[in-house]
């Protein structure tokens, strides 16, 4: 085969992996590209059509491995750029993301979809100002650009501009009618402003025209709750188990649906939802459901693991995996634990009081009780936490200086219970209080949340943000203040204006009169320091 007739071989079968591509045979688009690549591995365009179909497929690692290559060898293709930027922010790489998707459109300018996917980069680095920027640049050269409008709503919802983001999604909504998304975020965002019947009438209009769409029921649901409409909410909540690409994960198990009058003493496997702080909360219905069953079984969190297995004796703690546990077969029937919440806490007097269903390590816990004691020296020994991530993060997080009232109280030793506390944070916080808060390098809060509890379980009481931490702290029972945001962050589990927190009886929250006005909320921790927390015994 001549030079050129190699060349017009490798055309062709680019030609074709892409034609491949918009038939959506992803795997034949994969054949083609890689027949090139085993004969020119120096074929840009082979290795960006690889990245292409695997991006479509959704195997990220492979696209960005394929993307690299290709821009190893050209990076003057700025659709390929493009794309390996948008694999990186869907990876979290979110640095190298800006600064592809920046190189993207430095070299075309006019691509709303690059300036798009900028802005959303930019907001995940927590660059507002230049996400908005970017954001809006997108929808100056496409006005009906449906996806921007609603990510600059959220950009500036984020900042605390409500009407603009309300403004935003009714756009995103006059591009395109049928765009759930921006539905279920108008609707939240109504319900953070209090405006929940409105938010509850838009969102049931869009469903009358949309009777199947998960996301908007399950926002119905998740909305209805927080107002405390709670049998109704976790009926609606029960969308969140219908499979969308989006949507929570359901775990892979072949038995039928738990229902409790034709399963009473059945074999169940409860399993949990949702992230740690979600998965702590919902424990507090096991009991319940547990004394309706069988010996029984509860999947979870690894981490979460000994901690189950020492505060429920008679049950077998399975932690998850994929594929499943091969106990979890064992089972008759499985429980969603979610799914308890429309059987056993339809309503506010159903909620039982408790002293804790948690139990930390207690000699772990005696240790470092003795440990911080005779530090503290006769002062209440508080455990703090000052930030969090995940969802709405920045919403829920005060700036380090609205710790300082707190800090610079005398009657205090402060210990960090900050999940991966950035140094220059507790430096910050240091500089403001009367004594330096003390970060216990032998406990790692994230990778061992047994030992978490223990420490935990060594304060006097827990002061925290909206986060793990607090979920922890009034699962074990101890004497617990949260800073809850009054906007958006609000999670929905925290309700409405109450002060205190039926899933938690031994927890204050401490609550935003303002979103992003810390003032009342610091005053209301400072009360409860003061009377609902009492000060260590010093060692002798």
């Amino acid at each position: 085969m001549t030079t050129n007739d190699g060349q017009s071989a490798a055309s062709k079968l680019i030609a074709e992996g892409h034609n491949f591509l918009r038939q959506g045979k992803l795997a034949d688009a994969v054949k083609s590209f890689e027949t090139v690549i085993r004969t020119d591995q120096e074929s840009a365009k082979a290795w960006a059509g690889l990245g292409s179909a695997h991006l479509k497929a959704n195997n990220l690692p492979a696209a960005r491995t394929a993307f690299a290559k290709s821009l190893r060898r050209d990076q003057s293709d700025w659709r390929v750029i493009h794309d390996y930027g948008r694999v990186l922010l869907k990876l979290d790489d979110i640095d190298g993301a800006v600064r592809t998707l920046t190189q993207a459109v430095t070299l075309n300018p006019s691509s709303e979809s690059a300036w798009c996917d900028l802005g959303t980069a930019q907001m995940a680095a927590g660059a507002l100002g230049d996400a908005e920027y970017s954001l809006r640049y997108a929808v100056s050269i496409n006005k009906t650009f449906a996806i921007a409008y609603h990510n600059l709503a959220n950009c500036v919802r984020e900042q605390g501009r409500i009407d603009d983001a309300l403004r935003g999604y009714r756009r995103a909504l006059h591009s395109d009618p049928d765009f759930a998304a921006a539905a279920a975020a108008r609707a939240s965002t109504l319900s953070d402003a209090g405006r929940v019947d409105e938010a509850l009438r838009e969102l049931d209009t869009f469903i009358e025209q949309h009777p199947d769409n998960v996301e908007c029921h399950q926002r119905k649901g998740l909305i209805l709750l927080r107002a405390g409409h709670l049998k109704d909410g976790f009926r609606e909540y029960e969308w969140r188990l219908t499979p969308t690409p989006d949507g929570v994960p359901v775990r892979p198990f072949s038995q039928p649906r738990w229902q409790r009058e034709r399963d009473a003493g059945k074999r169940v496997l409860i399993w949990l939802e949702q992230g740690v702080g979600d998965e702590i909360l919902s424990l507090s219905m096991a009991g319940s459901v547990l004394a309706d069953t069988g010996p029984s079984l509860i999947e979870c969190d690894p981490r979460l693991a000994p901690l189950v297995a020492r505060s429920f004796k008679d049950v077998t703690v399975l932690p998850r995996s994929d594929p499943p546990h091969p106990q979890t077969k064992t089972a008759d029937v499985v429980c969603p634990i979610w799914s308890g919440g429309e059987i056993y806490r339809s309503d506010f007097d159903s909620f039982p009081r408790h002293a804790g269903y948690l139990q930390a390590d207690p000699a772990r816990a005696a240790a470092l009780r003795e440990q911080y004691a005779a530090m503290a020296n006769g002062r209440k020994i508080i455990g703090l936490s000052w930030s969090s991530g995940g969802l709405n993060g920045r919403a829920k997080t005060p700036p380090l200086d609205a710790w300082k009232p707190i800090l610079q109280r005398q009657d205090i030793f402060v210990v960090s219970l900050q999940y991966a506390a950035a140094p220059e944070d507790v430096t910050a916080l240091s500089a403001m209080a009367q004594h330096p808060v003390y970060v216990d390098q032998s406990i790692d809060q994230v990778s061992n949340i047994d030992d978490a509890a223990a420490q935990i379980a060594a304060m006097d009481g827990t002061l925290t943000v909206s986060n793990t931490a607090a979920h922890l702290a009034g699962a074990l029972g101890g004497p617990v203040a949260t800073l809850v945001p009054s906007g958006l962050g609000g999670f929905w589990y925290w309700f409405r204006k109450r002060a205190d927190s039926p899933w938690y009886p031994s927890m204050t929250l401490c609550r935003q009169a303002e979103p992003g006005d810390w003032t009342a909320a610091m005053a209301r921790a400072a009360d409860w320091l003061e009377s609902g927390v009492h000060a260590a015994q010093p060692l002798p």
